[in-house]
C-alpha cells in the first residue's frame, strides 16, 4: 500500500461518516423542538467532511512528494490517526 492510497481510503472513510452523520443530524433536527442537533453530532458531522477533504490533500502531497514510501507511510498515518481521534 503506498502512502496515497492510505490517504484515499481514509478520505472515504471520512466522507462515509459525514454522509452518515448528516442522515443523522438531518433526523434530529427535524424531530428537535428548536430544530437543532446535538451538538456532538453537529460536530462529528463537519469534523468528517473537512478531515476528508484535508486527506484529499495529504494524497495528492504524497503523490508529488519526493520522500521514500516508507517516510510517507508513516506521515500520512499519523496525521490520518490524529485525525481519527
Amino acid at each position: 500500500m503506498t502512502a496515497e492510497n492510505l490517504a484515499i481510503i481514509s478520505a472515504g472513510v471520512f466522507f462515509l461518516t459525514g454522509l452518515l452523520t448528516g442522515v443523522w443530524k438531518y433526523q434530529q433536527i427535524m424531530t428537535s423542538a428548536d430544530n437543532s442537533a446535538h451538538p456532538y453530532v453537529d460536530i462529528c458531522h463537519r469534523a468528517s467532511l473537512l478531515y476528508a477533504f484535508a486527506a484529499i490533500l495529504l494524497a495528492k502531497f504524497a503523490e508529488v512528494s519526493q520522500l521514500s514510501n516508507r517516510v510517507e507511510i508513516i506521515s500520512v498515518g499519523v496525521v490520518v490517526f490524529y485525525f481519527a481521534t
